[in-house]
């Protein structure tokens, strides 16, 4: 979205023949540090303005110096636990009220500023206090088997900071039931890794993955199956560009992996 914004910005300004030079940079969570830097360099001489598209990696963990204005949209891009298919999505959200704090804060770091918010006093009336906690829509298999490696039996009755609701549990209950990680033990009627639970536990993926890559093991195709997991692991193997030219040499590269 902010490679997206960066060129539609860039279009605009051309439509209007705008003659002062604004710089124009993106900031979202897989830039590397050295693709960063230039966030937080002063403003080319040149340039009038710096104009940052960002995702809301700038919400807490960066301070940019300079910040004066920041437009909030009032959205987010989030990863969110699909549990009918098994697999974590980005889905489009509304913020909440301390986001939406957070991110008028950026303005005026070290000097005034201003956030323009792009939603009305209805809207954001209507937003959650506190954005809900990760464990409260992500994938809990691993927690739960590192609890039971701990010898925490009872998961509904574990004390955690912030509980994920019995149906959420149930669910992960029932998948690592499903792959034999865990069972009830016959004599005291707790629950407890298997054999293949203490194995899955020390692969550093998602249990679904691991045992995936063992079953893999077994069959021996182990290099076909890591390489999926790699690439399910990762995400997205593929960066558009923003000229024609690299869109074409993309679609290019992916047309060779189509079947004729």
């Amino acid at each position: 979205d902010t490679r997206l914004a960066e060129k539609r910005l860039l279009e605009m300004l051309k439509a209007i023949d705008h003659r002062a030079h604004i710089e124009i940079l993106s900031l979202h969570g897989r830039m590397t540090s050295d693709e960063q830097r230039d966030i937080f360099e002063p403003c080319h001489p040149q340039c009038l303005r710096k104009v940052i598209f960002a995702t809301n990696v700038a919400e807490t963990s960066l301070t940019i110096p300079g910040v004066r204005y920041v437009v909030d949209c009032g959205l987010a891009n989030v990863k969110k636990y699909d549990a009918k298919r098994q697999i974590s999505l980005l889905k489009r959200c509304a913020i909440s009220k301390s986001e939406a704090k957070q991110r008028a804060g950026r303005a005026g770091r070290v000097q005034q500023g201003v956030c323009y918010r792009l939603y009305s006093k209805k809207v954001y009336a209507e937003m959650e206090d506190v954005a809900q906690p990760e464990i409260s829509w992500m994938s809990i298999d691993y927690t739960v088997l590192c609890l039971l490696s701990v010898g925490v039996c009872d998961l509904c009755g574990f004390d955690l900071i912030q509980r994920p609701g019995n149906d959420c549990i149930a669910r992960s209950h029932a998948m690592l039931v499903s792959i034999e990680t865990i069972a009830v033990d016959e004599e005291t009627g707790c629950l407890e890794l298997t054999a293949r639970g203490r194995e899955i536990i020390r692969l550093p993926v998602q249990p679904m993955l691991a045992h995936m890559l063992l079953e893999s093991l077994e069959l021996d195709l182990l290099p076909e199956m890591a390489a999926v997991c790699a690439c399910i692991h990762i995400g997205s193997l593929f960066m558009r560009h923003l000229d024609d030219e690299g869109r074409c040499q993309m679609d290019q590269v992916l047309m060779s992996f189509y079947d004729e």
